[in-house]
């Protein structure tokens, strides 16, 4: 898999860190989510069937500055 590039953390400027929760047993969904390792900020969690899916979603969430 290519390296995921996160912006820095939009409040403290850390590194961020890309989460990713396989499924449980009882066949649930891709859970992925962005942290800050600095200030532990994180980004919503976005669920999916394809983890591949869930971490461009989140990647997007985190990298989108308003």
């Amino acid at each position: 898999m290519e390296e995921i590039l996160l912006k820095p953390c939009p409040y403290c400027a850390g590194k961020a860190r890309m989460i990713a929760v396989a499924p449980g047993e009882d066949g649930g969904k891709w859970m992925t989510f962005v942290s800050c390792v600095s200030c532990g900020v994180s980004s919503k969690g976005v669920r999916s069937d394809d983890r591949d899916s869930a971490i461009e979603m989140s990647k997007e969430q985190w990298n989108t500055r308003v």
